[in-house]
């Protein structure tokens, strides 16, 4: 009965834990399972970027990119995003295709955009991760410029 007990414990903690993740546990958890790649830019890298071309306010970026995983890890990706709700953020941009879920989150505060998460799940598997101080307007021209 003692040990039933402790299993229920560990299985309502580990299920807060899921449910709960932050951007930055996602990166923690995946970007050492087999097959799975990360790149990080941090802020001496864009300040050095700064120099040649505009950052727009970009801080840093994270990418795990997980298209050489198993399908046990992507498909534990998928549990794990699908768990991530956190309400700081705010979905900005939803797209299901064949085989692919792409979604694009917003973190905004005073008016300015601090963090941008972008993930898609299914065959392909990846994470991006994107922190600074970016103006809405900025972004905006930059999708006008890229429209084909």
């Amino acid at each position: 009965m003692r040990k039933l007990k402790w299993i229920f414990v560990a299985m309502v903690c580990a299920a807060q834990m899921s449910y709960g993740q932050s951007v930055e546990q996602l990166f923690d958890t995946f970007k050492n399972k087999e097959g799975a790649s990360t790149v990080h830019v941090g802020g001496f890298t864009m300040k050095m970027a700064s120099l040649f071309t505009e950052n727009l306010g970009v801080k840093s970026i994270d990418v795990l990119e997980m298209d050489g995983c198993s399908l046990e890890t992507k498909q534990h990706f998928q549990q794990a995003i699908s768990n991530f709700k956190d309400p700081a953020f705010e979905t900005v941009i939803t797209s299901n295709e064949a085989n692919e879920r792409t979604k694009v989150l917003f973190k905004i505060e005073e008016d300015r955009i601090r963090e941008i998460v972008l993930y898609t799940t299914g065959n392909d598997c990846n994470l991006i991760h994107i922190k600074g101080d970016i103006s809405p307007k900025d972004l905006e021209k930059i999708v006008e410029e890229n429209k084909k």
